[in-house]
């Protein structure tokens, strides 16, 4: 059967699980199985990117809804600045956040991104981040990874369910089929990125032309 939206997706759940007693836990085995594929490295793909525009004139500026990972942040202005990341622990070891000027790093603690140093005035931060997926809810809800590689829910969903299943010897195969699918899903991302062009490792060493070796 076709896997479009989430009424389908509980559907196929539910003929794969082959249980009649699991119908009403399924929508709560899909909702941790967005939790997973939420989490999972490997699943980063273009259509959830996005990005923000913050208005920073406090040390503390609260992260987007379903924030997930940044991938671009700068202060917008002439010249831009580039914010660059810093764990916590180094973060506060350097006293960024008793020092008051215009902001270069940044770090992430719980839903907050602290700025340092503390900005002296009001700056436009553009923030480029990886957001999750609204969660499912209604039956026609659907999303893009949901329509170009419906197995990754399908298969997600089926572990997720695995405890009530106690030792079903269906669940290695779901879980190398999830697997193989999140790796197939960041290759596919990795390659229509870069249209399929070979990733070149770049040096700022300088060649002296007139050297040659020996």
């Amino acid at each position: 059967m076709a896997i479009t939206n989430f009424g389908e997706l509980k559907t196929a759940v539910a003929n794969w699980l082959e249980r009649d007693d699991l119908t009403s836990r399924i929508p709560e085995f899909i909702s941790m199985a967005e939790d997973r594929i939420a989490k999972d490295i490997r699943i980063r793909i273009r259509a959830m990117e996005t990005s923000s525009d913050l208005s920073i004139s406090a040390q503390t500026v609260a992260l987007p809804t379903g924030f997930i990972k940044a991938r671009r942040f700068y202060l917008d202005g002439t010249p831009l600045v580039r914010m660059e990341f810093l764990p916590p622990e180094e973060f506060w070891i350097r006293h960024l956040a008793t020092q008051t000027s215009k902001p270069n790093f940044f770090t992430i603690e719980g839903e907050n991104i602290v700025l340092g140093p503390a900005p002296d005035t009001t700056y436009t931060g553009k923030l480029l981040y990886y957001q999750r997926f609204t969660a499912f809810s209604a039956d026609v809800d659907t999303n893009t990874l949901l329509t170009e590689a419906r197995g990754i829910y399908l298969y997600a969903s089926l572990l997720e369910a695995a405890p009530f299943l106690e030792d079903d010897p269906r669940t290695l195969t779901w879980a190398t089929m999830y697997d193989d699918l999140a790796d197939n899903i960041q290759k596919a991302d990795r390659e229509d990125r870069y249209s399929g062009a070979p990733l070149m490792t770049r040096t700022d060493v300088q060649v002296d032309p007139t050297k040659t070796r020996t």
